[in-house]
């Protein structure tokens, strides 16, 4: 029996795939861009694999449409190690999805995640792409940095504790980024959010 990620992955291909138009070069159909693709739950490994293997697309400054430079490729893939940094932060894609379309930054990134993906005619096989590889989620390593950063949230939420302040509250990420514009350093509610999420997982990493 397929495990809960195989059945997400399954039912992923499924939903692009069926969009495929018949003729090779019919650009009919929606256009699938890196950021359509990662809102319906796509795996990064698999499209950072799809685009090394083979062209990605994108829509250049003039509204082009064309098959993507290498130095473009490497911009598509940096974008995609982003985004699985903050996907790894939030329990859905959904949750993902939102907090981006939310984040006006993100729509000033040129080119963007929004800019590279494939018309359906031009999508890569990806039945072919996920064989053979490895889609186990590397387990996150405990260097100096990792250790820093839990010292850090740790302190966070003593300080938060012995205020009174509950991180967990609605509206807390909020209050904290206003805040922050008090002392003339804001910081984004979704950045506050992410970071605020990390603080039990530290905390039990220290407990142990």
């Amino acid at each position: 029996m397929k495990n809960e990620f195989d059945m997400r992955e399954a039912k992923f291909i499924d939903r692009v795939t069926t969009h495929r138009s018949k003729g090779k070069g019919d650009p009919s159909g929606p256009f699938l861009s890196l950021f359509d693709l990662l809102s319906i739950d796509a795996s990064v490994a698999v499209l950072a694999t799809a685009i090394e293997k083979g062209p990605i697309y994108r829509f250049d400054r003039f509204g082009r449409y064309g098959a993507s430079s290498d130095p473009d490729k490497e911009t598509a893939l940096d974008l995609l190690a982003e985004a699985r940094i903050e996907r790894r932060n939030l329990a859905t894609a959904e949750e993902w999805a939102d907090n981006w379309l939310n984040n006006y930054e993100k729509f000033q990134v040129c080119p963007g995640l929004h800019d590279f993906g494939w018309f359906p005619a031009d999508l890569p096989n990806l039945d072919d792409v996920i064989g053979g590889l490895d889609l186990r989620e590397a387990p996150q390593r405990r260097g100096a940095a990792t250790r820093t950063r839990d010292t850090l949230l740790i302190i966070i939420a003593a300080l938060a504790e012995k205020g009174g302040f509950d991180l967990l509250e609605r509206g807390a990420a909020s209050r904290i980024a206003e805040s922050t514009e008090c002392i003339g350093a804001p910081v984004g509610d979704d950045t506050i959010r992410a970071v605020l999420k990390e603080i039990p997982e530290a905390v039990t990493r220290r407990n142990k």
